[in-house]
């Protein structure tokens, strides 16, 4: 009996790869979202401590160029948060992407091993089928023999 072998494994092994590749992007991807989280929060503290260090300045006499100063500082970190939440939802949708293109390499290679399980079992069907001749012709030359002699 001749040895199973899937005409189209390197095609299979292919697909397997490219899903493997997708797998680690989209692993880089959710790296980056939470990175990108983090910087958006640390942002986000750093406002707070700038207002609640406004609010303390407050409660003394406060110069004008001081009062000057916190409010660039909070316009700047207002940017800066517009900036970091800009950086996130476009990483947020790469992540979406680099599912998607996961979900579509998935089913790309389980297309390929379903073919490969159709031509397995048309190949055991197959050996089946060669075995049951041969077993056959035995048959038939096994009953021949004893015919013969009689004769």
């Amino acid at each position: 009996m001749a040895a199973y072998r899937f005409k189209l494994e390197p095609l299979l092994n292919y697909r397997q790869n490219l899903e493997e590749v997708a797998m680690q992007e989209l692993v880089a991807a959710k790296s980056t979202l939470r990175v990108r989280e983090m910087a958006l929060y640390q942002v986000q503290q750093r406002r707070l401590a700038t207002v609640d260090e406004f609010e303390e300045e407050k409660k003394k006499p406060l110069s004008p160029a001081r009062f000057s100063w916190f409010m660039e500082a909070l316009r700047q970190e207002e940017k800066s948060i517009a900036a970091a939440v800009e950086a996130l939802a476009r990483q947020e949708e790469a992540v979406k992407e680099a599912t998607s293109a996961l979900v579509e390499r998935v089913r790309e290679r389980k297309v390929m091993e379903k073919a490969r399980e159709r031509d397995y079992r048309k190949h055991l069907a197959e050996e089946l089928a060669a075995e049951l001749k041969e077993n056959d012709e035995m048959a038939v030359l096994r009953y021949k023999k004893p015919a013969m002699r009689s004769a």
